[in-house]
């Protein structure tokens, strides 16, 4: 079995700050269009789907997931969300999953909770899906208060997207989640595709890895070529 492991935001989609000619509307919220994607990726995707092989890997919920309009047309055999914490089979939660993946975590969640309950004093917090942790501050104070306080707990780790810091437990990755799925489906050749830091954990994974030529200096693997962050999906997706 062959599997392509794709990232969605900055991958395989992009926001309206990236929109231009050449690109179609793929997710509307809140009555606007804010996520584009390519219209050739979004044609070899949807090849890539039918034939059960794409598997979008995303730190999105499963609401901010559903929100994708292609998905809403075609359900991949299978998607990991919230860095792989949820698997989606046919378009439905798979719960067992989701257990085994509480069990997985469970060393983090005191730390998760006590991150929590400071840190919302301060600012904007959101625990998603029982597994992410979402953090929005105000402003650029706060917001190094906040990760600076983090480093006493080794058991999570973060990351920025936008404006916001997402805090995951250390086991939930998207490297690991590829690993039990890949144990589950029996894959034997696979690739991965992402953009930024969150992604790199595919790497080991993985058969391949493609990512955008500006991460060149924080990789040093054989396996993995350097893009064009637009051409990233294109690149995977043409891949046989």
């Amino acid at each position: 079995m062959r599997s392509y492991f794709v990232d969605l935001d900055g991958t395989l989609i992009f926001s309206y700050r990236h929109y231009h000619d050449g690109y179609k509307p793929i997710e509307i919220y809140n009555n606007k269009e804010i996520s584009f994607i390519e219209h050739n990726t979004y044609s070899k995707l949807i090849l890539k789907i039918t034939d059960g092989s794409f598997v979008p890997v995303t730190s999105r919920t499963k609401a901010q997931y559903e929100r994708i309009d292609v998905f809403k047309q075609y359900h991949p055999s299978y998607a990991l969300l919230d860095n792989g914490g949820i698997l989606l089979v046919n378009g439905e939660e798979d719960f067992l999953w989701k257990e085994e993946t509480l069990e997985i975590i469970k060393a983090s969640a005191k730390g998760l909770k006590e991150i929590e309950q400071w840190a919302g004093k301060i600012a904007p917090t959101k625990v998603q899906d029982g597994l992410v942790l979402f953090i929005k501050p105000e402003d650029e104070t706060i917001r190094e208060k906040i990760i600076k306080k983090m480093e006493s707990y080794p058991e999570v780790y973060w990351f920025d997207h936008g404006k916001k810091l997402y805090i995951c437990p250390r086991n939930l990755t998207k490297g690991n989640s590829i690993r039990r799925l890949k144990e589950k489906l029996g894959v034997d050749w696979c690739v991965g595709a992402g953009d930024s830091e969150v992604d790199f954990s595919m790497i080991d994974q993985v058969d391949m890895f493609v990512t955008d030529k500006n991460n060149r200096e924080k990789i040093q693997d054989a396996n993995v070529v350097f893009v064009e962050a637009k051409d990233i999906a294109l690149t995977v997706l043409n891949l046989k």
